[in-house]
């Protein structure tokens, strides 16, 4: 079943990075990074790799998409902004897309890849969320007071005409 599972994520990933980089919506490439974003935190979640897959979600999938959302939503050029491409791609940039490819492939191919063991990961994650949760608490507070603060600051500034 997880062999399925991790083919589809795989699937999706594939699709929807192929998405980010060919749709001429921004808004759209933005909401196609995201389900990148989902679909490798789903990746992690099947390699036992838990707190990877929380960090990705919450880090990436959340914020990071929300703040370049903030970027599209407050320029003047707003959601519906086109990308637009001049003619034809040169020559170089085709060769160098293959050999980047090409190698890209021959090291994802050649490695062995090692699987993480499930119970060494579980214990690793309890203790850093204990750590996190109980002695630094307060500066984790401070640090996501912090960051709404300059969320707030930055709307603002923004906005003002």
């Amino acid at each position: 079943m997880s062999a399925v599972l991790f083919y589809i994520l795989s699937a999706m990933l594939i699709l929807f990075s192929l998405k980010v980089v060919t749709t001429k919506n921004l808004f759209h490439s933005v909401m196609a990074a995201f389900a990148v974003l989902l679909s490798t935190a789903g990746i992690f979640f099947l390699l036992n790799a838990e707190f990877l897959g929380i960090v990705e979600i919450l880090v990436y999938a959340g914020a990071v998409t929300i703040l370049v959302l903030f970027v599209v939503m407050l320029t003047t050029a707003g959601p519906q902004y086109r990308i637009t491409w001049e003619g034809t791609p040169k020559m170089w940039t085709v060769i160098f897309a293959v050999l980047f490819g090409g190698m890209l492939g021959f090291v994802v191919l050649s490695i062995d890849w090692p699987t993480a063991r499930p119970a060494a990961l579980t214990d690793v994650t309890r203790t850093l969320a204990m750590r996190l949760f109980t002695e630094y608490l307060l500066p984790f507070e401070v640090a996501s007071i912090l960051l709404l603060a300059a969320l707030v600051g930055a709307i603002v500034l923004a906005r003002r005409d």
